[in-house]
């Protein structure tokens, strides 16, 4: 019986194959979670916008609120499909040449994750300009 690191090379492949589906099921997950809290926060931001006749600051604030929701999404979506895309890719080459590949040959390539990182960082910023925009709100409306 083999330990764990010193499995043989074509089951390090297909323990490297099932990670990537396994990541490619946290990510649709993740992709219907966010959609929910989008729906969510614009039906807020309608509601406020019809009922409470809000200033601009206020507007602005759930606009940006409304940017970081749709950046979660894409983010989620775009590491669903780059790990989609990478699984078939591997599951193919894992069904046409199981003899001859190696575990380099379902390695991530460092592209992988690019446009989710990118919008991480995106959602990042609109996260921080609301909630900058918001404690400017609070901090006006208690100390004024």
């Amino acid at each position: 019986m083999c330990k764990e690191n010193e499995l043989p090379e074509i089951e390090k492949i297909k323990s490297q194959i099932n990670d990537e589906w396994k990541e490619y099921e946290i990510y649709t997950d993740k992709v219907s979670s966010v959609c929910r809290q989008l729906a969510y926060a614009e039906g807020g931001v309608l509601w406020i916008i019809f009922n409470a006749n809000p200033n601009k600051a206020i507007f602005f604030g759930f606009l940006f609120l409304i940017l970081y929701f749709i950046c979660d999404a894409i983010q989620y979506y775009s590491g669903m499909r780059s790990h989609y895309k990478l699984a078939k890719e591997h599951q193919k080459k894992y069904e046409r040449d199981r003899e001859k590949l190696k575990l380099a040959d379902v390695k991530k390539s460092s592209s992988t994750n690019r446009t989710v990182k990118q919008f991480f960082y995106a959602k990042l910023v609109f996260i921080g300009i609301a909630s900058f925009m918001f404690i400017g709100l609070f901090t006006n409306v208690f100390l004024c």
